[in-house]
Order: C-alpha cells, then structure tokens, then sequence
C-alpha cells in the first residue's frame, strides 16, 4: 500500500515499532500517550504513534470513554472504561482492552482523511455562540510531517456543520469510530 509505506519513519523498521508499542501496554492498561510540549504550551501525541483517537460520552449513566491509538506499523490498542459495569461486562470489569492490527474499513477513513488537506481543519469543532458543560466529544491526534495535529469535536453538531471536503471526511471518519466504539462497547456488556 503506497501510503503506508510514506508515513512510516525510515529510521525504525516496522519490528522496532511493533517491540516499541507492545512495550507501551502493561497490566492490560494503556499507558500514557499524550506528551506535554513546553516550548509549544500545548499537548502532543508521544512520537512513537501515528494517530489516538478519544470518545467521551461526557456527564452520562455510563460515563464511557473510549481511546484507541495506532503505532506507525497498524498495530493498535484500544481501551473502554465505564462506570459501574463490573456486574454486566464479559470480563466483570469496568475496563476493557483490545489489541490488534487496523482493520482495512478503518485504515481507509484515516487514509481519505490524511489524502484531503487535512491540516486546514480547524482544532476546535463547537458551538460557536454558547458553551455546554459535560458534553460528550472526540479528540484526535494526529503525527505526520513531525508535528502533532489536534482536532477537537463536540457532539451534536449537525452534518452541515462540516461544509468544507475535508471536514466532510472528517465528520464521517467521526461518525465510523463512534459507531466502531459502541459496537465494542455493546459487545463488551453482552454476556
């Protein structure tokens, strides 16, 4: 595939990142992957991952989140937290961990992402008029050129929020990964 092969660093081979990133997830727990850069004053993805993706249900009965990050070579982890589950998950816990490679539907949203102007988007996709506390919302963050980009979704905004074709990818690349999370998330609690 052309564009795996561009974005991966040709100063690592894809065994490295592989030992890298396994090394990142201990106890069935995902370490920690944003990094604080000082000199920009603003939070980065760690260089070791290509892309993490956060949903949040925001102030909910189930108060879920969701993280999912890719290293440079497709491998991914991805990690579900919500309250009070441990009595009606499949594993009797509040957290669930999956790891694996990308499947081939979700590496194409993000390859139709990164293939429009993708760093013309803004950060913040919001309300524009008024703030709503303990809404649900995605982030993303996104390494390529050397450089963290951070999108920020608010939920609820309306398809013709995103009017650009950049923000028309954006906003279905959203809609796949919500979905991709409440089908784990459904899976998870069905016994």
């Amino acid at each position: 595939m052309k564009f795996c092969a561009s974005i991966a660093p040709s100063s690592q081979s894809p065994e490295t990142l592989y030992a890298i990133f396994s090394t990142r997830v201990k106890n069935n727990t995902l370490e920690q992957f944003r990094k604080y850069n000082k000199e920009e004053d603003r939070i980065i993805l760690d260089d070791k991952y290509l892309f993490a993706f956060t949903n949040s249900d925001g102030f909910t009965e189930r108060l879920l989140r969701a993280e999912l990050v890719i290293s440079y070579d497709y491998k991914y982890v991805f990690e579900l937290n919500a309250f009070h589950h441990e009595k009606i998950t499949n594993n009797n816990s509040n957290s669930l961990f999956l790891e694996g490679t990308v499947s081939d539907e979700l590496l194409k949203h993000f390859e139709n992402l990164l293939n429009v102007e993708y760093l013309k988007l803004k950060k913040y996709y919001d309300y524009e008029t008024f703030i709503i506390d303990d809404i649900g919302g995605q982030k993303y963050l996104i390494n390529l050129d050397e450089k963290t980009t951070n999108i920020h979704i608010v939920d609820g905004l309306p398809k013709e929020y995103f009017k650009s074709e950049p923000e028309k990818i954006l906003y279905e690349f959203n809609c796949f990964l919500k979905n991709w999370c409440d089908k784990e998330y459904h899976n998870w609690i069905n016994k």
